[in-house]
């Protein structure tokens, strides 16, 4: 193979690969379709609470997160100020908001970055506010 060839050929490697690497990490909603997803359980500061399953729903339906290479595991219960699992579709999502801000599967362990995680966790506390 030629010298043009062999460049020809790297360049459409690269560019193979980068497309892949940025359809694999590009920021997705963490809920799809609200309407096929139920809020399974909500604790906010440690404390498992009745929350208000269709308000949760509209907050967290705006939000979304990127696929991490991090290992967030094992997680520390306590450093959490809101976790919820949600059940969407055949995925059942655990949600953490504080440290980290992160969205995962039990199966596969993947981490999911929470873009905007503070204004999240702030909608999701004005629900609690007396």
């Amino acid at each position: 193979m030629n010298r043009k060839g062999i460049l020809l050929l790297s360049a459409a490697a690269g560019i193979l690969i980068m497309g892949l690497l940025f359809r694999e990490f590009k920021p997705e909603y963490i809920i799809g379709n609200p309407e096929k997803v139920s809020l399974e359980w909500f604790v906010y500061e440690g404390e498992e609470i009745a929350a208000d399953e269709k308000r949760v729903l509209e907050i967290v339906k705006k939000y979304e997160a990127r696929r991490s290479l991090k290992d967030f595991f094992p997680t520390r219960p306590e450093d959490a100020k809101i976790q919820m699992i949600l059940e969407d579709g055949s995925k059942v999502k655990h949600i953490i908001l504080g440290d980290p801000d992160i969205w995962y599967q039990a199966e596969d362990r993947t981490g999911y970055e929470i873009q905007n995680a503070d204004k999240l966790l702030s909608e999701l506390e004005s629900l609690f506010e007396n």
